[in-house]
C-alpha cells in the first residue's frame, strides 16, 4: 500500500514525462498525417513522371523511325544518282540502243533520232531528250509506247506528236531520261531546292 500512496504524494514528478508523452504521441500523429500526405503527392508526382515518361520513350522511337527513314532515303537518293542516273559517258549509249531496240520490237524503224539536252542545275542532273519518229500500224505504235513506258532504263515518255502519213499511222516521239552530271552529287533534295 504504500507504494500507490507514493505516487500520490509526488505526482507532480509524473506530470513532466506524461505531458512528454503526450506531446510525442500528438507530434507522432501529425507527422504520420504530414508525412501520409507527403507520400500520396510523391505518388502521384511519380505517376506523372511515368507517364511523361513513357510519353517521352514513343517520341524517341517516333524519331527514331523517322531518321531511320531519311537515312535509307539519303542512301536511296545516292543510289539512285550513281546507278540509275549514272553520268552520260556511262550511259547514253545504253539508253539509245534500248530505244532503237524497242522500235525493232514493236516492228517499227527510226529512220533518224536526233537529240536535245537540259541542265537541272539545282540537282546536278543533265536531262538529254531523244527525239525520234516512226510510221505503222496503231497497234505498233501503242505497243512502242508501252515498251518505253515498262522499259527497265529510266526513260520519260515526254511528248507524242501524231501525224499521218498515206495509209499508216506517223509518230513523232519525245522521249528523255536524266543523268548524272560528272563529279556531282545529289547535295539538296528537292524540297530544299524548291524553297
Amino acid at each position: 500500500m504504500r507504494l500507490p500512496a507514493a505516487w500520490r504524494s509526488r505526482w507532480w514528478w509524473w506530470l513532466l514525462p506524461l505531458l512528454f508523452c503526450v506531446l510525442n504521441v500528438g507530434f507522432l500523429w501529425f507527422h504520420h498525417g504530414a508525412a501520409t500526405s507527403g507520400f500520396r503527392q510523391i505518388q502521384n508526382e511519380l505517376t506523372g513522371e511515368e507517364a511523361e515518361l513513357k510519353r517521352l520513350r514513343r517520341s524517341h522511337q517516333r524519331l527514331e523511325e523517322h531518321l531511320s527513314t531519311a537515312e535509307r532515303n539519303r542512301a536511296g537518293v545516292v543510289d539512285l544518282y550513281e546507278s540509275r542516273l549514272a553520268t552520260e559517258e556511262q550511259r547514253l549509249t545504253d539508253v539509245i540502243v534500248e530505244v532503237k531496240s524497242l522500235a525493232r520490237r514493236a516492228r517499227l524503224e527510226p529512220p533518224s533520232i536526233t537529240y536535245s539536252e537540259k541542265n537541272i542545275e539545282e540537282f546536278g542532273l543533265i536531262k538529254r531528250s531523244i527525239v525520234f519518229g516512226v510510221q505503222g500500224s496503231y497497234a505498233q505504235i501503242r505497243e512502242l509506247i508501252n515498251f518505253l513506258e515498262i522499259s527497265e532504263r529510266f526513260l520519260i515518255l515526254e511528248e507524242i506528236r501524231v501525224r499521218e502519213v498515206s495509209d499508216q499511222l506517223g509518230v513523232d516521239l519525245t522521249v528523255s531520261t536524266l543523268f548524272a552530271r560528272a563529279g556531282s552529287s545529289p547535295s539538296r533534295t528537292p524540297a530544299e531546292a524548291s524553297s
